[in-house]
């Protein structure tokens, strides 16, 4: 019988972070990672250039460097951890889970307490209102570019990156260090959203236009041709669509827990979701958080976990 303490889903920063403050109070704790690896979207960043994940110290470390120190931090605690390991089911009731565990089949968890450290993700084609057969073939998303980037044959010369935070900034930086030739936009209709301390970091390592848009339409079949402003057309090879977050909350929503219109979590005290043995802590609450903030509510929430179950 699988029986802990308490359950975490999700390996990135918050999880992490709540996992070895949990296990440092002597409870039982497991975590369970839908991935191969530990860091979350960390891991995904290999052979990036540019330092954007800051340690719990405050160093500024590249992503798969940010992962390794994560996974050396979490191997040191007495939480157990599963990865590649997909939660199918959450049972408020009874307090368990229904887990597809790599080399187990299907298996039951059973929990005191559980914190859902789920992250977000890039909202699909499809929740964009996007359609899956007319995306031209060097439109990406982020992550689609960090599979990309390096690769000196694929890497894109003349590309416009779609956003206007610090996701979009970061993405464009990384074809400009990759490509020195590179002739790099950032497109957006609302504003450059992000400060101007981000700004300064990132044209540290590559200087990249700012285009404001009223009006834009991609032309092309086998790749984009252009993209068109209210005012002008620019030629380019590749369009980043970027940020544009949404949070991995359908597992909270499928247990029947209280979400609002924009499938964000209406936490009622602190980190507690409306099951009272139910937290969640990171990007799963909505909105856009970094690494080192992920990391701080992962052990601001097992410090409210550890206090309410001293209350009892």
């Amino acid at each position: 019988m699988n029986s802990y303490d308490v359950a975490i889903i999700g390996a990135g920063p918050t999880g992490v972070s709540a996992a070895i403050k949990l296990s440092q109070a002597g409870l039982s704790v497991l975590v369970i990672e839908r991935s191969k690896e530990i860091g979350g979207v960390s891991a995904k960043y290999k052979r990036t250039s540019i330092r954007t994940f800051m340690t719990p110290a405050g160093w500024l470390i590249k992503g798969e460097d940010y992962a390794r120190l994560l996974s050396d931090k979490l191997s040191r605690s007495s939480a157990d951890v599963w990865l590649c390991s997909q939660v199918l089911e959450a049972d408020q009731h009874l307090n368990c889970l229904s887990v597809v565990r790599k080399g187990y089949g299907k298996v039951r968890v059973n929990f005191k307490k559980i914190i859902f450290a789920c992250g977000s993700r890039e909202k699909s084609r499809t929740e964009r209102g996007g359609i899956y057969g007319s995306r031209p073939s060097r439109v990406y998303y982020t992550m689609n570019l960090l599979n990309l980037i390096g690769e000196t044959a694929e890497t894109p010369e003349f590309a416009a990156v779609l956003g206007e935070d610090l996701i979009a900034h970061s993405a464009a930086t990384e074809i400009s260090c990759h490509r020195s030739d590179a002739l790099v936009t950032l497109v957006g209709d609302k504003g450059n959203r992000s400060n101007f301390f981000e700004r300064l970091y990132f044209n540290f390592f590559g200087k990249n236009d700012w285009e404001a848009a009223e009006e834009m339409s991609i032309n092309g079949f086998n790749q984009p041709t252009r993209l068109k402003f209210a005012d002008k057309k620019m030629a380019l090879d590749a369009v980043i669509i970027a940020g544009r977050l949404t949070p991995n909350s359908e597992l909270l929503q499928s247990s029947g827990v209280l979400l609002n219109q924009k499938e964000r979590l209406p936490l009622l005290d602190g980190f507690r979701t409306s099951h009272k043995d139910w937290y969640a802590a990171g990007n799963i609450m909505g909105g856009f958080n970094s690494a080192f903030r992920c990391y701080r509510y992962g052990a601001q929430c097992a410090a409210q976990l550890i206090n309410d179950l001293a209350k009892k």
